[in-house]
């Protein structure tokens, strides 16, 4: 997007840099492990604490620290869902809201 914060050098440092990639990463590879173990978590209305806790955890030195275990619980659930619907009709489209924090399915 552009935008880098430049301005809190330690926050850019941490936060854009290799290890905050490498714990996106980690954390897509776990959470895809769960989904897969969990039929892509169909029909699943709450994830194991374990789980969150882990993401938690990973995430402590994070901006993303701020996100509650539901949070991230919300929206695991929810992006799997879209994850569904589009597998499902072959096509969509993801509609993101970032000033809104919101992410939705419109079918294509």
């Amino acid at each position: 997007m552009g935008r880098k914060r430049r301005s809190r050098p330690e926050v850019d440092n941490v936060e854009d840099g290799g290890r905050a990639t490498a714990i996106e990463e980690g954390i897509s590879a776990l959470v895809f492990t769960y989904a897969k173990n969990h039929a892509l978590l169909e029909g699943v209305e709450r994830l194991d604490y374990d789980l969150l806790r882990t993401i938690k955890g990973m995430t402590r030195d994070l901006e993303v620290a701020a996100c509650t275990p539901r949070d991230w619980e919300r929206a695991i659930l929810l992006c799997y869902w879209i994850w569904r619907e589009m597998e499902a009709r072959g096509e969509g489209t993801l509609v993101l809201d970032l000033d809104m924090r919101t992410v939705e399915h419109e079918n294509g």
